[in-house]
């Protein structure tokens, strides 16, 4: 059996496994010092079946960012007793301290940032629950300094379906990205093997699950 064939099985099988992870969850589930964490995305029945997600290089990311609309909106609307998350992967992991420049194109606003992570992660933001930090985005080249550590999202909650912004983030490592009807298995597992940052993002239509490594080592890929 090739590496290729094993690879493919085990990104059917975390996909099945995550699925039914988000289903019990809705939100997020984050087990203390970490394994992963998967919340249900609140991208729109229509835009799921559209492929999205970050083009990510060793030194930039480059996204589509989607209006969604308010989440917290949408989940009194159905009546839901948990909101679904506004979050879009950057594809981007940052410590604290460290500087990251999000470019936001000419007279686009209402965009905003997201750095952190949920949960309690043993190597992360001394091992203590930190809420993420969201941070209001200007035209232009936005040079932020990491207030935690964690990952970087991108939100945009003007009405859903409203635009698609183009955004690039250069700084922080590169976080390997599996995007579904996007990315292959073989070239996952090439970005798994060049990157040294502790997570792991997978974006599925309806989820998006970040994964420290010990998790994608379980589910994902081997020799990590």
């Amino acid at each position: 059996m090739t590496r290729k064939t094993v690879l493919s099985r085990r990104m059917v099988i975390a996909a099945a496994t995550l699925a039914m992870a988000m289903a019990a969850v809705t939100v997020m589930e984050a087990d203390p010092f970490a394994s992963f964490t998967v919340r249900a995305s609140a991208v729109t029945p229509a835009d799921a079946a559209k492929p999205y997600g970050p083009t990510v290089k060793a030194d930039r990311s480059d996204l589509d960012v989607r209006a969604l609309g308010s989440a917290e909106a949408a989940r009194k609307d159905e009546r839901r007793g948990y909101r679904h998350s506004s979050l879009q992967p950057a594809g981007r992991f940052v410590t604290a301290g460290q500087k990251i420049t999000v470019t936001v194109p000419a007279a686009v606003t209402g965009l905003k940032a997201s750095v952190g992570v949920e949960g309690i992660y043993q190597s992360l933001n001394g091992g203590k629950a930190k809420t993420p930090v969201t941070l209001a985005l200007q035209p232009g080249a936005n040079v932020i300094t990491a207030p935690l550590d964690g990952l970087v999202n991108l939100v945009d909650e003007t009405p859903a379906g409203s635009r698609t912004t183009h955004v690039t983030v250069t700084g922080g490592q590169a976080v390997p990205t599996f995007v579904h009807k996007t990315t292959s298995p073989a070239a996952f597992d090439t970005q798994v093997q060049t990157s040294k940052a502790p997570f792991a993002v997978v974006i599925g239509d309806r989820f998006i699950a970040e994964l420290q490594r010990p998790s994608l080592a379980k589910y994902l890929v081997k020799g990590t």
